[in-house]
C-alpha cells in the first residue's frame, strides 16, 4: 500500500488466519538478504524431466520515513552465475511481486468495496490481496461508491492480484535482471505493538501461449510461489519479521486466502514451486512474446 493505511505481518497472524503453520527464522531487523530462490523449468514443454535452477536471491530493507510513515523496499536480483537459469525462461514465465495485508487493529479504517476489513466486532476480511480487485476505497475519490478511481493510484487499479499494473511493471523493471517493490505505509498502533502486517511474496505466472498438457506445468492462473518476507509498521516499532525460500509450509494457503478475500477468485490459484514446472515451447514456437515484467514502483500512501 502506498502512503495510506497499511503495514506488514507476523506469522501467528497467518496460523491463525489460514489454520497452517508457516515456520521462519524470527529476524527482527531492518535489513534482511535471501538466497536460494528456486525454480524447476523445462524449455520443451515437458517432452523431458525439468532441472531445477538457482533464481537468484532479493534484498529487503526497512526505514522510517517520518513520524507517521515508513518505507519498505526490496528488489529480486537474477542470479547470473552458478546454476542461472537460461535466458529463454524468462520469455515464458512472468515474475510479480504479490503482497498480503495479514492483521490490522480492531476498527481500523481500511475498507474494501464498503467494508472494514479488520472490524472491531464480526468476521474479519484477513489476509486480504493488496491491493484487492479493482484496489482499495481509498483509491476512489467517491470512496465506497468506487466510481470515481483517483489518478494518483492509477498503477495500482486493475483486476490483476499484483502489486502493480502492467503499465507500472513496464515502467519500473528490468526484465530478467531486477525487480524491485517499494511501499510507504502509514504506521498503525495498537495490534499488539506491531500495527499492520504484512507477507510479501515474489511469484511466478504463465501467460497463455505458454499452457501444456502436462498437470505438472505452471498453467494461466496459476500463481507459483517463490520465496518471501514478512514485516511490520507499527507507531512503536518497524522491523523484518522473517525472509523464506518456497516451499514453506502454510505459504501457499496464505496466498490462496488472500486471493479469496481480495476478490481474484477463483480465477487465481497459488501453487508451490516444490509441485509445478515452468514448461515452455521451443523459441521458434513462442514467437515474440516479450520479456516478463515485475514493478518498481514507490506508492506514496494517504493518510487514513
Amino acid at each position: 500500500m502506498c502512503k495510506h493505511l497499511f503495514a506488514g505481518m507476523l506469522v501467528a497472524a497467518v496460523v491463525s488466519a489460514v489454520g497452517a503453520t508457516l515456520s521462519y527464522a524470527d529476524l527482527s531487523t531492518k535489513t534482511a538478504t535471501q538466497g536460494g530462490l528456486q525454480i524447476q523449468y523445462t524449455p520443451n514443454c515437458a517432452t523431458t524431466p525439468p532441472t531445477t535452477y538457482n533464481l537468484g536471491s532479493f534484498s529487503v530493507s526497512v526505514s522510517n520515513v517520518d513520524a507517521t510513515y515508513m518505507d519498505m523496499s526490496a528488489t529480486f536480483t537474477v542470479n547470473t552465475g552458478a546454476g542461472a537459469p537460461p535466458a529463454s525462461l524468462f520469455n515464458c514465465a512472468q515474475f510479480y511481486w504479490y503482497q498480503n495485508v495479514e492483521t490490522l487493529p480492531p476498527n481500523d479504517p481500511a475498507t474494501y468495496k464498503g467494508q472494514q476489513v479488520s472490524p472491531a466486532t464480526g468476521a474479519k476480511k484477513l489476509p486480504i490481496t493488496d491491493p484487492p480487485s479493482g484496489g482499495w476505497d481509498y483509491m476512489y475519490l467517491d470512496g465506497a461508491a468506487r466510481t470515481m478511481p483517483d489518478p494518483a493510484y492509477n498503477v495500482f487499479l486493475d483486476n490483476q492480484p499484483f502489486y502493480y499494473t502492467a503499465a507500472g511493471q513496464a515502467a519500473h523493471s528490468v526484465p530478467g535482471t531486477s525487480y524491485t517493490i517499494e511501499d510507504e505505509p502509514a504506521k498503525r498502533p495498537d495490534n499488539g505493538g506491531f500495527g499492520v502486517q504484512f507477507l510479501t511474496y515474489l511469484v511466478a505466472v504463465v501467460p497463455q501461449q505458454c499452457d501444456c498438457d502436462d498437470p505438472d506445468c505452471l498453467a494461466p492462473g496459476q500463481i507459483m510461489v517463490l520465496g518471501g518476507f514478512a514485516w511490520h509498521a507499527g507507531t512503536a516499532d518497524i522491523a523484518i519479521e522473517s525472509t523464506f525460500p518456497a516451499p514453506l509450509s502454510g505459504s501457499v494457503a496464505d496466498v490462496n486466502a488472500g486471493l479469496a478475500n481480495g476478490g481474484f477468485t477463483p480465477a487465481w490459484t497459488a501453487v508451490s514451486n516444490a509441485d509445478f514446472v515452468i514448461c515452455c515451447p521451443e523459441p521458434t514456437a513462442l514467437g515474440l512474446l516479450g520479456l516478463g515484467g515485475l514493478g518498481l514502483l514507490a506508492r506514496r500512501r494517504r493518510a487514513a
